[in-house]
């Protein structure tokens, strides 16, 4: 059977002979949850030698095969045919080269990532299934940093809550402090006030109490470093609640930049057909039209 290529364009209209091929080939891996169908057409130049067919050197053509007509342009011309394609047996031989060559070489490219454990899904690009994996990454990190903060979230409240018995302490020990300096100065005062109002000598009960408020005042200071020990522990649980939020933004920083997905070297997973999911439909001589000017030179056509 013979086909042609619609033509169009100016000039002379030169027709030149192509074997054909139409493939329907279906891809199905259930490893890979894959099912998909993909149509092709093409054609390749008759060759002089004994291999006159070589499929690798084909071309092919972005029409639908329905688009394939049975004669040619009125008027137009035709270049000269091998002999071969002339012999009806010789077409036999060629699709079944033509079958061994679609199902070694129209494979199914997917892109795996072994970091993510993902893959792409048919009919999918490269760059649409990087962006994929960025969006996952990104999920995945947000999973990660929350869990992160659940981990770390154990160690604040037990910082935290120490803190808070620190800050209690310290009142405490901030107000004894100041009661003790408040009792030791009125004690005091009042000893010796009565001293100087009576106009008496400091009798030895006078002496005692100023005795006993000069001990307080002793005992005050005494407070005074209980008090700074008090400030040391409120700082140093401080410090520690400080270095484990530091802590926990610096892993959070490091999951943010951990993965890019447009620099992971991506891995290929060639998906063949069957030799029982190929079909040809179409298969025989094809003229395809150029366009032939005033100089002779011949430019596509179709």
């Amino acid at each position: 059977r013979q086909y042609f290529l619609a033509a169009a364009g100016s000039g002379e209209i030169v027709y030149h002979p192509r074997l054909l091929g139409v493939a329907d080939i279906v891809y199905d891996s259930k490893r890979h949850k894959l099912s998909k169908q993909r149509s092709g057409v093409f054609v390749v130049e008759f060759a002089d030698g004994p291999v006159d067919i070589d499929w690798s050197r084909c071309e092919r053509l972005e029409l639908a095969a329905d688009t394939l007509r049975e004669s040619g342009d009125a008027g137009a011309a035709y270049a000269d045919c091998p002999s071969a394609a002339s012999e009806p047996k010789q077409y036999a031989g060629w699709e079944k080269t033509f079958r061994r060559w679609l199902r070694q070489n129209e494979t199914l490219t997917l892109h795996t990532s072994r970091r993510l454990g993902l893959t792409s899904i048919a009919g999918e690009s490269e760059g649409d299934f990087r962006i994929r994996l960025q969006d996952a990454a990104s999920e995945r990190r947000d999973l990660e940093a929350g869990k992160l903060r659940e981990r770390y979230a154990g160690k604040a409240k037990t910082l935290e809550d120490r803190l808070h018995r620190a800050q209690q302490a310290l009142e405490r020990e901030q107000e004894q402090v100041s009661k003790k300096r408040l009792d030791a100065v009125v004690s005091a005062g009042n000893a010796i006030l009565g001293a100087l109002l009576g106009r008496k000598k400091l009798s030895s009960t006078t002496a005692g109490r100023i005795g006993t408020a000069i001990k307080t005042a002793g005992g005050a200071s005494k407070e005074s470093a209980d008090v700074g020990r008090a400030e040391e522990t409120v700082a140093k649980v401080q410090a520690d609640l400080a270095a484990l939020n530091a802590e926990l933004e610096s892993e959070i920083a490091s999951l943010d930049t951990a993965y890019d997905a447009q620099a992971e070297e991506l891995d290929k997973i060639a998906i063949s057909a069957k030799s029982t999911d190929i079909a040809v439909p179409v298969f025989g001589l094809a003229w395809l039209p150029y366009s032939k000017d005033d100089d002779g030179r011949l430019t596509v056509a179709w």
